[in-house]
């Protein structure tokens, strides 16, 4: 149940599988089975043995964030989108936390790493086999670009949720020859797909995995922290250095200052979050049939293009849900880090510290130029809230990272 779920959330029938004909153009409208998957996730938690949901650790601040997005079905713009949202994303999410919280770890670990392994097959043969699948083309554009989408429906997507399978199976995949196949395969789709932003979220994935993780190993906490905030300046001083090498880095890239229209997007974003900064306008960005508000013809006229999002994590959750949602947003993400960073120093042989402390600095470097925390981002900042909660309940020791006892308190 748990792999249907996840499956289908991180979008990987979201673009179809044109070889399988009609069934494969089937699996685009996959998302409406969310809605009985919720219904089956309930029906779990209210079967569970008497005292099963009583042991879990729920993370009230996934499921407070979840709940006021279900609310502003209130005051959106686009009521009836908002409902469809709903039903097959955030109702499913809710269910899909509770019943995570109650059953072991392990499980979800399980399906994640099945999850992993059917991708990147699937995007594989997919690639191979349909041409189109090679190129990817935003809705209502006619602009062909190149790049990898697989089974996903663009391909940026496919390159973040790349990376972030990458770096889950770095963490979590049991066996050396599973997490070798996942890794390798993982991370020449996630270049294969020309994101930017994917190749330059899979580029710090290692650099943190392989710097948090040696930190874990050292025995002094005051060494420890002395490392730590020389690698914070070091990073500082490159994203300077960067910032201020723009005009040169850009185009070698194919990209120019504007960041491919982004930053048209930003600035009508700004302008639209002051007339409603508190609660948002809701389900803005939707396009498609004939749904749209006149608010979103407003805000695709002030752009001068159609978008689907607003090409930033945080600017996605402002426009739609306003700053009381980037701040239970911003809440839930930090509270997660800070447990992570916490116990990244007393609990490292376990792997949950190690991936949680990682995964935040990758989603938020991400989430600069992509919707990140929508469906696929979201899904993983859940996980970590669920995980941090129970990082000491592992008990398969293939799972544990072998790690000097000194570090372990």
């Amino acid at each position: 149940m748990l792999v249907v779920y996840l499956s289908i959330e991180l979008g990987l029938l979201s673009g179809g599988i044109a070889p399988l004909g009609e069934l494969g153009r089937l699996a685009e409208s996959s998302n409406k089975l969310l809605q009985i998957v919720a219904g089956a996730f309930v029906a779990l938690l209210l079967a569970a043995p008497r005292g099963a949901i009583g042991r879990g650790r729920v993370p009230l601040l996934a499921l407070g964030y979840l709940c006021y997005l279900v609310l502003s079905i209130v005051w959106s713009v686009d009521s009836p989108f908002s409902v469809y949202i709903a039903r097959t994303s955030l109702i499913p999410a809710l269910a899909a936390v509770l019943l995570m919280s109650v059953v072991p770890i392990e499980f979800t670990v399980r399906a994640l790493n099945i999850v992993s392994r059917v991708a990147i097959v699937l995007v594989a043969v997919v690639v191979a086999i349909d041409p189109a699948s090679r190129v990817s083309q935003d809705e209502g554009s006619d602009v062909i670009a190149v790049g990898w989408s697989g089974s996903f429906l663009h391909k940026n997507q496919m390159g973040m949720v790349m990376v972030l399978l990458v770096l889950f199976a770095y963490f979590f995949e049991p066996t050396r020859g599973g997490k070798w196949f996942v890794v390798i395969s993982g991370s020449f789709l996630a270049i294969a797909s020309s994101s930017v932003g994917a190749v330059a979220g899979l580029c710090l994935a290692g650099a943190a995995a392989v710097s948090i993780s040696r930190l874990a190993r050292i025995p002094s906490d005051r060494t420890a922290g002395v490392l730590a905030l020389v690698g914070l300046f070091g990073m500082l001083v490159i994203g300077t250095l960067i910032g201020v090498s723009l005009e040169y880095i850009l185009p070698a890239v194919g990209k120019d200052l504007t960041f491919t229209g982004r930053t048209y997007i930003w600035r009508t974003c700004v302008e639209f979050l002051k007339e409603r900064p508190l609660l948002g306008f809701g389900q803005i960005f939707h396009h498609g049939d004939a749904a749209s508000s006149p608010e979103s013809a407003r805000l695709f006229r002030s752009v001068g293009f159609v978008i689907g999002s607003a090409h930033n994590g945080f600017f996605n959750i402002a426009v739609q849900y306003g700053l009381i949602g980037v701040a239970i947003f911003s809440t839930m993400f930090l509270a997660v880090w800070r447990q992570a960073l916490i116990r990244v120093r007393t609990a490292s042989q376990y792997p949950v510290a190690l991936w949680c402390a990682v995964v935040v600095p990758v989603l938020l470097s991400m989430s600069l130029s992509e919707p990140i925390f929508d469906k696929a981002g979201i899904i993983f900042v859940l996980l970590a809230a669920v995980f941090i909660q129970r990082p000491l309940e592992v008990t398969n020791p293939r799972l544990r990272r072998r790690l000097p006892s000194s570090s372990s308190g």
